[in-house]
C-alpha cells in the first residue's frame, strides 16, 4: 500500500516512459495487424534491430558525432556573438531598432530556402552547415541576451559604479547574474534548434552526418534507417534539453539561496 503514495507523488515521472510504451505497442500492433510493408513503415522491433546493428559497425557513432560536432560548433559560435552582441544592444536601444528587422527577416525566412544557397556560397562540407545551425539559433539566443541584460536596474549598476567596479567586473557580477535565467532559457531552445540545422544541411548535401543517413535511406527505401536516424535525434535533443533544465535548476537555485 506504501507504493500507491509514491506513485502518486512522482505520477510525471511515469507517466511519460508509459505512453511511449503504449506508443510502442501500438506502433507494432499497426504494423503487425495491417500488414505494413516495411519500407513503409518499419516496425519498432525491426527499427531496433537496424540500430543494433549501426551501434555494431559503429556508423551510429560515426554519423552522429559528425552532427554532434556541426551543431555544437554553430551552436558556440552563436552563444558568443549573442552574448557579445546582445550586452551591446542592450545599451544602445536605437542601435537594436535598426538592426534588428535584419535579424528577424533572416529567422523568418524557412531554412530550407536558404540553406541550399549557404551550401552554395560556402562548399559541401561541415562550414556551411556551422553556418546554417548559426543562423538558426542565432536570434532566439541573441534576444533573451538583451532582455536580461535590460533587467539589471539602473540602480544595481550605480551602486557597483559606487565602489569602483570596472566594466568587467559589473559584467561578471552584476549582469550576468542577473541575466542567467533568461539566458539559460535562450541557451535551451537554441542548443536543440542547433541540431535541427546542422540536420537540415546534411538533409540538402552532405555525405556524412544524420541528416545523410535520412536521405541514404529514403533512396535505398530503407525507411528503418529513416526512422534509426530520427530517433536518436530525438533521444539527443530530450537528453540535451533535460541537462540543460538540470544545470539552470542548480545555477538558480544557487542564486536564490
Amino acid at each position: 500500500m506504501r507504493l500507491l503514495p509514491f506513485v502518486r507523488r512522482r505520477f510525471q515521472y511515469f507517466l511519460a516512459p508509459l505512453l511511449v510504451l503504449v506508443s510502442l505497442l501500438a506502433w507494432q500492433l499497426t504494423v503487425r495487424v495491417g500488414h505494413v510493408p516495411p519500407y513503409l513503415l518499419p516496425s519498432p522491433a525491426r527499427v531496433w534491430a537496424k540500430t543494433l546493428a549501426a551501434l555494431n559497425d559503429n556508423s551510429l557513432w560515426y554519423h552522429t558525432g559528425y552532427t554532434i560536432f556541426e551543431a555544437s560548433l554553430g551552436f558556440s559560435i552563436a552563444f558568443v556573438f549573442a552574448l557579445a552582441a546582445g550586452h551591446f544592444l542592450a545599451h544602445y536601444p536605437l542601435l537594436e531598432d535598426l538592426i534588428s528587422p535584419y535579424f528577424v527577416v533572416a529567422q523568418a525566412t524557412p531554412m530550407l530556402a536558404i540553406a541550399p544557397m549557404l551550401i552554395v556560397w560556402f562548399g559541401f562540407g561541415p562550414t556551411s552547415k556551422v553556418i546554417i545551425a548559426f543562423v538558426l539559433v542565432v536570434l532566439p539566443m541573441l534576444i533573451s541576451a538583451i532582455v536580461g541584460f535590460r533587467a539589471v536596474s539602473a540602480d544595481q549598476r550605480e551602486l557597483m559604479r559606487s565602489f569602483s567596479a570596472t566594466r568587467w567586473q559589473l559584467f561578471r557580477h552584476l549582469e550576468i547574474p542577473a541575466a542567467l535565467p533568461i539566458l539559460l532559457g535562450g541557451i535551451k531552445v537554441g542548443a536543440v534548434h542547433a541540431m535541427s540545422g546542422a540536420l537540415v544541411g546534411e538533409y540538402i548535401s552532405a555525405g556524412r552526418g544524420l541528416g545523410y543517413w535520412i536521405i541514404l535511406g529514403k533512396s535505398r527505401h530503407d525507411t528503418a534507417l529513416v526512422f534509426t536516424a530520427l530517433g536518436t535525434m530525438v533521444l539527443i535533443n530530450v537528453g540535451l534539453y533535460a541537462l540543460l533544465t538540470a544545470i539552470e535548476r542548480v545555477l538558480t537555485a544557487g542564486r536564490s539561496g
